[in-house]
């Protein structure tokens, strides 16, 4: 989606505005070394908090999707389908999936701009554009990767509403 930085200018952000009824909510999809690596993200970016008890957990209107390392190279099976041949090699990437919204509760610096706009800026603007696959790109920035998610094919994407 095209958006605009603070001065006007135009960019590419890697997130999806969706409408869920008549809500919006707006998906991002990252992928870093490890989950401790993107839970520090959430933290710092306010899509995580931490409780009483040191425990991590969704701010408000935002929903974690935790999905890991995916496959890279599926495993090769036997014609039994059931014997691994060879086993299927994951990424290095550990990804997460963050759903905010409803998009009118949440943040908007003190200028009204939209938090997840800002954020996608500094991902676009101060991070190198990387083609992780022939189709799939992300934006990088201190080692951190926000996905092109509209490249990515997967059989179905459910979300508890």
């Amino acid at each position: 989606m095209i958006i605009q930085d603070k001065n006007g200018d135009s960019f590419e952000a890697f997130a999806e505005v969706t409408p869920t009824g008549a809500l919006e909510v707006i998906d991002f999809m990252v992928s870093a070394p490890s989950r401790e690596i993107l839970e520090q993200v959430a933290l710092a970016s306010n899509l995580m908090v931490q409780d009483e008890d040191g425990n991590l957990r969704d701010a408000p209107n935002c929903v974690s999707s935790w999905i890991g390392h995916p496959v890279e190279v599926a495993a090769v099976l036997d014609a039994d389908g059931e014997t691994v041949i060879t086993p299927a090699i994951l990424s290095p990437d550990y990804l997460v999936n963050w759903r905010l919204g409803p998009r009118e509760r949440l943040g908007r610096d003190e200028d009204g701009f939209e938090l997840w706009q800002l954020t996608c800026a500094a991902w676009a603007l101060q991070g190198v554009t990387v083609q992780l696959t022939d189709t799939l790109r992300a934006y990088e920035l201190n080692g951190v990767r926000q996905i092109d998610c509209k490249a990515v094919q997967t059989p179905l994407r459910v979300w508890a509403e």
